[in-house]
């Protein structure tokens, strides 16, 4: 059995988690015929043409995404150790899920092509439009498995109606009542944020040549990671955007360090 030592000098096995894993590929099979797999086309000003990626969702139950979101076994808890074990956590959650997936993929060309016209009253691009037709439905299917690979899994959001684009919490309900050790430091009474964390979370992205983002970013993202999500019951997956030509998986800039970012502060 692997063991892996955390940015914090603490052992986690490969082993943890896959029980929380295995429960969500049974919450998948339970209603894998009534899931449906979209084509996202990503419309950006800064974003890179002719990518796609796919995305579905499935119910799990507020239970289970509170297991698999907010317990050290889940995938926050492997995050929290540190950024590759979260990101080996979210393969391994995908890869288990994979082939069921897949048995769901079975697209035509003209699907295709409705999937990824914008919204009305847009047209999409003739260009666009050639470009797609001339792809066949094998280069689709490799395209869908590069997609899925380098995807992610996150529970699906609630919005609070009172507080628009913010993500439903339950009040005064912190994480650090379930974890034994707990670094995602923020105080409702206080006001008080992570600094230290926004700290090393900076410094790390500078590390990598990469440019940290607004103060208050960091501050929203420590804010919600140390929260419970409130009547959340679905996870979502989000393939990786890739064009299917060239089969080059495209990372939005805003997304580059979100594995730092969750392992920072518990949010991204």
């Amino acid at each position: 059995m692997r063991i892996n030592v955390s940015d914090w000098g603490e052992k986690i096995t490969q082993a943890e988690g896959q029980e929380v894993i295995d429960k969500v590929v049974a919450a998948f099979q339970t209603q894998s015929k009534e899931v449906s797999i979209n084509i996202q086309r990503l419309i950006d000003p800064i974003g890179q043409k002719g990518v796609y990626r796919i995305q579905l969702a499935f119910e799990v139950g507020i239970d289970l995404v509170n297991e698999f979101f907010n317990t050290p076994q889940g995938i926050r808890g492997h995050y929290y150790h540190s950024p590759e074990l979260g990101d080996d956590f979210t393969r391994r959650c995908i890869g288990a899920l994979s082939s069921q997936i897949k048995l769901r993929w079975q697209p035509t060309i003209e699907w295709i092509i409705d999937q990824i016209k914008p919204p009305k009253p847009l047209e999409l691009d003739p260009a666009e439009v050639e470009r797609v037709q001339k792809i066949s439905l094998d280069q689709w299917g490799k395209w869908f498995d590069c997609s899925l690979e380098n995807g992610k899994i996150w529970p699906t959001e609630q919005w609070s109606e009172k507080y628009p684009r913010t993500p439903l919490f339950q009040p005064g309900e912190n994480l650090e009542k379930e974890w034994d050790q707990y670094r995602w430091l923020y105080s409702d009474t206080l006001e008080q944020f992570a600094e230290e964390n926004i700290k090393n979370l900076k410094e790390a992205i500078k590390q990598r040549g990469g440019v940290a983002v607004s103060e208050v970013s960091y501050e929203q993202r420590a804010v919600l990671g140390s929260k419970k999500p409130l009547k959340w019951k679905a996870l979502d997956i989000k393939g990786g955007w890739v064009d299917p030509l060239t089969l080059i998986p495209w990372t939005h800039p805003s997304k580059r360090y979100r594995a730092l970012q969750i392992h920072h502060l518990g949010f991204s």
